[in-house]
C-alpha cells in the first residue's frame, strides 16, 4: 500500500484518505531546538518510532493540536507567522521543494491535510497514519 492517512469514524468506515507525506517529514525541517513547540508532527515523523505495525492512530485533542501545529506550518510558508531561529524561507524550500516562489500542488495538498483533519475533528473522526 505505501504512506497512506485515512480519515475514519468509530466503525472503521473510511471518509476521506490522501497521501501524508507533510505528517511525516515536516518535524525533521524544524531545528532540533524547535521541534518540541510541534509535538503532533514529531511523534507522527516517519522515523519517530511510533508506529505500531506501520499504524498510528491520532484523535481527540491530538488531532486539535495536529491542527493548530499544520495551520502554523501553513503561516509559516506564507511568511505570516515567525519563530526565532526559523528561517522562513529556507524552511518553506525545504517543505514545499521548491526553488521559485510558487509549488501550487504542495500548498494544496498540504491545504487538502488541513481540512480533512479539521472535518475529522468536527465529526469526532479518527486519523489513521499508515506507513
Amino acid at each position: 500500500m505505501g504512506r497512506w492517512m485515512e480519515i475514519v469514524d468509530k466503525n472503521g468506515t473510511i471518509h476521506m484518505e490522501c497521501h501524508p507525506g507533510y505528517l511525516l517529514y515536516t518535524s525533521k525541517i524544524f531545528p532540533r531546538v524547535l521541534r518540541d513547540k510541534f509535538p503532533m508532527l514529531t511523534r507522527l515523523d516517519f522515523y519517530s518510532g511510533n508506529y505500531v505495525d506501520e499504524r498510528q492512530v491520532v484523535e481527540g485533542s491530538d488531532l486539535i493540536q495536529l491542527e493548530k501545529e499544520l495551520i502554523i506550518v501553513r503561516k509559516i510558508i506564507n511568511y505570516e507567522y515567525f519563530i526565532a531561529g526559523l528561517d522562513n524561507s529556507k524552511f518553506k524550500e525545504y517543505l514545499l521543494e521548491e526553488t521559485d516562489d510558487i509549488n501550487q500542488e504542495a500548498r494544496d495538498s498540504l491545504d487538502q491535510i488541513i481540512r480533512y483533519i479539521v472535518e475529522a475533528i468536527a465529526k469526532k473522526f479518527k486519523l489513521v497514519v499508515l506507513l
